[in-house]
């Protein structure tokens, strides 16, 4: 699966991470939430899901050339971002360590 910034008209190079806006973010946040539905439908066929990593960081092939990314769930000071929140838990409003740790309970 192809998960990251850049699709549709928003293809325009980012070169910083604080300048990603805040949309993209949200949008991957979907993006997550709809594929980790579709994984615990199918829980019965599957045993894993793997990321290559877990933050945005300078470390990861998909920043070069003057194009940053932002396709994991962490950020580079590995604070959760929208798209861990749309895996754990979707209908957390507050994005509370309550409500994370309460839907990662149910993951189990």
């Amino acid at each position: 699966m192809d998960v990251n910034i850049y699709r549709g008209s928003a293809n325009t190079s980012i070169e910083n991470y604080d300048e990603i806006l805040f949309d993209r973010h949200i949008k991957l946040a979907y993006d997550y939430r709809d594929y980790f539905n579709a994984f615990r439908q199918l829980k019965h066929k599957i045993s894993s899901v793997s990321l290559w990593s877990l933050a945005d960081n300078n470390n990861t092939w998909l920043n070069q050339s003057g194009r940053m990314n932002a396709p994991l769930l962490f950020d580079p000071q590995l604070q959760h971002k929208l798209a861990y929140t749309g895996i754990v838990d979707p209908l957390d409003k507050n994005y509370g360590a309550g409500g994370r740790a309460r839907a990662a309970l149910e993951l189990i």
